[in-house]
Parts: structure tokens; C-alpha cells; sequence
């Protein structure tokens, strides 16, 4: 006859573990669909998505053309029960566009199959510098979530180019958590080039005393951004600018900002509010108790997703490190689970549009009470 004690250790490791089994056939279910249509959408690639904007950009700026300018292979979205129907064309700063413009020599479905390999091997890429970075947080679960990622899948299946920018932030991290400055500060500032709403990473470096690497990154941020002037002339900027703010649509599926969350909340500008007040608030911090620059750099790059107008699941790619480097609590556990939900999660709850279309934001804002008591990580890093 069985105890009692043994059966309550027996019923409690039944339910555990099929609690595991549980979890792990949701990770594969979730992993392997995700896989799947990404590949599927790669090799037959009759939609370009952003990368027939990129394409098409590319071949604007080659014929003297404009190259924010709408043309055949430029994303047309569409949704109706948001009452969404618009035109996507690039949106990237001019210092993107010679890539742009080497990439339209090309074949378009073929070009669109040859960087989502090489987005993948990026991507595996920073899996391995993060593994050798920590190693003890390092493990076959956590190598699984980050496969797992909604931003990673959505990244390459829309042909983006998250995965360079995420390979500079990640080498910016690890120089910085060496106490690299002047080439941690190189690497920032190509990232800001390129995604100038980053720009709140050097900022608060330099407000927390920071100050050679955020000039670093201001100047080389400067350099990069007067080379288009000598190709396009000045007017690409201002074309450039003039196609941003006819871009209003931030209640898009997957912006998962203050600004986009408010505005699908009918209320566009309490977003806006919000973003300021959190960076005013992390600004502060750092003028006054003047922290590390990883301390920084985790805030930093949290605030620069929240307080952007546009923040897509794929700029959510930018937070591995900062969930790699530690073990999980209940809150970054809770974040972790919510970044492999696809960013558009309301397409299948229509009724829940306000708080599922940009379910990342709800990541973000755990990641920030996750970090709360984030001291004891404080010294650990180099000023």
C-alpha cells in the first residue's frame, strides 16, 4: 500500500511533468508553424512583402527617381475590419539605399530566397555570440524560445533587415559589457543610422556620464547620415521625411508602442504622452544616479521601443541580450512567453484588437517590473 506522502510526491511529479510535456508540444506546435510558413513564404515568394518596397526602392534611387515613392513591387496591406488599406514604401533612412540599390540588380523572388538565408545565418550567428557571452544561462530551452520568437519569423518572412541591425546591437552590447567605448559607440551609431529611433540609446549614455561613447555614436551616426547627401543630393532627405509623415497608420497590426496601443485606443496622442513621460523618467534616472552603461543600454533600448511611433515584433529582437544575460523571474518568464505570440494575435480575436494587435507591448512594459531590481546586476558591468 502506497503512503501518503509518496503518492503526493508521485502526484505532484505527474502534474509537473505533464505540465512539461505540455509546454514543449506548444513550442514545437508554435515553432513549427511559424518555420513552416516562413520557408514556404521564401521559396515560393509570390508576395515580396517589405522586401519588394526595399527592391523597389533600390531601383527608384538607381534611375534618379524617388525612392519613398510608390511603385508595382511596393507592400500594399489591407485590413479591413480595421479599416486599414494602405500603401508600405520604404521607410528606412537614405543611408539605407545603396543596399537597396545592390539588392534591385537582382531578381526579386530570388534575392528575397538569398537574404532570408542570410538573415537565418545572421541569426545563428547571434544565438552563438550570446551562448559564448553566458554560458550559464545557456541552455537547450533557451536556444528553443529564441527559434521561437514571433519577431524572428515575422523578420524573414517579410524579408526585413532586422538581423543586421540586430548583429551590430548585439556586437555594441558585448563591447560595452567589456568596456569597449569608442568601438561600442561605432557600432551604436550605425544602428542609429539606420533606425534612427534608437537614438535614445546614446542619449541616455551620455546623460548617465557616458560621454565617449555616446559621442562616439553621435558623430559616426553624422558621418554615415551625409553620405547619401554626396549620391542623392539633399532633396532625398526631405523626400524621405515627407514619406514618414504621410505614414499615419499606427494602429498596423504588431506596432506594439505606447503610440500604437492609444491609437487603436481611439486616443492617438495619450500615446505620445506616455512615451515622453517614460523618457523623461528614465532621462532623470540616469542624469542622477549615473549608472552603468549596460544598465543603461537595458532601459535604453526597452524606452526606444515603447516611446517609437512604430515598434514591429521584429525590433523586439533587440532585447536578447537583455534576456539572455540573467536568469528568468515570474515577470521576464511571463515576457519571454509573449514574445513567441505573433504581433498581430487579434486577427483571430477581432475582439480583443486593442490589447492583442500589439501584444509586445505587454512583454515590454514586464521586461521594465522585471528590471526594477536590476542593482545587483549593476556591478557586474563596467561603467
Amino acid at each position: 500500500m502506497r503512503s501518503p506522502v509518496l503518492a503526493g510526491k508521485l502526484s505532484r511529479l505527474d502534474v509537473r511533468t505533464t505540465t512539461r510535456i505540455l509546454l514543449w508540444v506548444l513550442w514545437l506546435w508554435v515553432l513549427l508553424n511559424f518555420t513552416r510558413s516562413a520557408i514556404l513564404s521564401a521559396l515560393t515568394a509570390t508576395e515580396l512583402a517589405d522586401f519588394g518596397s526595399f527592391v523597389a526602392a533600390g531601383r527608384a534611387a538607381s534611375s534618379g527617381m524617388n525612392p519613398y515613392g510608390v511603385y508595382p513591387l511596393v507592400l500594399h496591406v489591407s485590413f479591413p475590419h480595421l479599416g486599414i488599406d494602405v500603401d508600405q514604401p520604404n521607410l528606412n533612412p537614405p543611408f539605407s539605399l545603396p543596399f537597396f540599390e545592390f539588392v534591385a540588380q537582382f531578381d526579386p523572388k530570388a534575392g528575397f530566397a538569398v537574404w532570408f538565408t542570410i538573415s537565418a545565418v545572421l541569426y545563428l550567428v547571434v544565438l552563438v555570440m550570446l551562448a559564448r557571452a553566458y554560458p550559464a544561462h545557456t541552455s537547450v530551452a533557451r536556444i528553443g524560445w529564441a527559434l521561437s520568437l514571433a519577431g524572428l519569423w515575422s523578420a524573414l518572412g517579410l524579408g526585413q533587415i532586422y538581423m543586421p541591425l540586430l548583429l551590430v546591437s548585439m556586437g555594441a552590447w558585448l563591447l560595452l559589457r567589456h568596456g569597449r567605448s569608442i568601438p561600442a559607440g561605432i557600432l551604436i551609431g550605425v544602428l542609429v543610422a539606420l533606425k534612427p529611433n534608437f537614438v535614445v540609446w546614446p542619449i541616455l549614455l551620455l546623460l548617465a556620464g557616458h560621454w565617449l561613447v555616446a559621442l562616439t555614436a553621435f558623430g559616426f551616426t553624422a558621418v554615415l547620415s551625409l553620405v547619401p547627401l554626396l549620391r542623392y543630393g539633399s532633396g532625398v532627405y526631405g523626400a524621405w521625411l515627407d514619406a514618414t509623415d504621410r505614414f499615419t497608420t499606427l494602429t498596423m497590426p504588431g506596432n506594439s508602442s505606447f503610440m500604437g496601443f492609444a491609437a487603436r485606443a481611439g486616443v492617438p496622442w495619450l500615446g505620445a504622452c506616455v512615451g515622453g513621460i517614460l523618457l523623461l523618467v528614465l532621462a532623470v534616472w540616469g542624469w542622477r544616479y549615473r549608472p552603468p552603461a549596460l544598465t543603461v543600454s537595458r532601459l535604453a533600448l526597452i524606452g526606444a521601443l515603447l516611446a517609437a511611433p512604430l515598434a514591429w515584433s521584429g525590433y523586439t529582437l533587440i532585447l536578447l541580450p537583455v534576456l539572455w544575460e540573467r536568469k528568468w523571474t515570474i515577470p521576464l518568464r511571463a515576457a519571454a512567453l509573449i514574445l513567441i505570440m505573433p504581433g498581430g494575435l487579434a486577427t483571430l480575436l477581432p475582439s480583443l484588437d486593442t490589447v492583442l494587435n500589439g501584444v509586445h507591448m505587454w512583454a515590454l512594459l514586464l521586461l521594465l517590473l522585471g528590471l526594477r531590481d536590476d542593482n545587483h546586476h549593476a556591478h557586474a558591468a563596467p561603467s
